[in-house]
């Protein structure tokens, strides 16, 4: 999947959910902007708007709605990878092989 070549090639991977979730449990190089905050930290965090954004949050909701976000905010490599599970499966997948 091309998910996996996103993480080889440095995508960035976002965690939307607030930070007590986040401290609970969180993908392996996450990043933690709660879904209020992306439209202020974003920017300030990556200037590129081409770089590959891999969103996801608890179930997947939040993370479709920031994804919405930020392709209105121009951003246009953005993906959300759904729920935390799904996410953690994703990421350590991509991050341990050699495929």
């Amino acid at each position: 999947r091309h998910l996996r070549q996103y993480l080889a090639q440095g995508a960035l991977v976002i965690d939307v959910r607030s930070p007590g979730e986040f401290r609970n449990g969180h993908v392996p190089n996450a990043v933690n902007i709660p879904l209020g905050d992306l439209r202020e930290s974003l920017p300030r965090r990556v200037k590129d708007k081409n770089q590959v954004l891999l969103l996801h949050c608890l179930s997947g909701g939040r993370s479709a709605m920031a994804k919405q976000q930020l392709k209105g905010m121009g951003y246009a490599n953005v993906f959300n990878l759904g729920s935390f599970g799904r996410a953690r499966r994703i990421v350590v997948a991509g991050r341990g092989g050699a495929n």
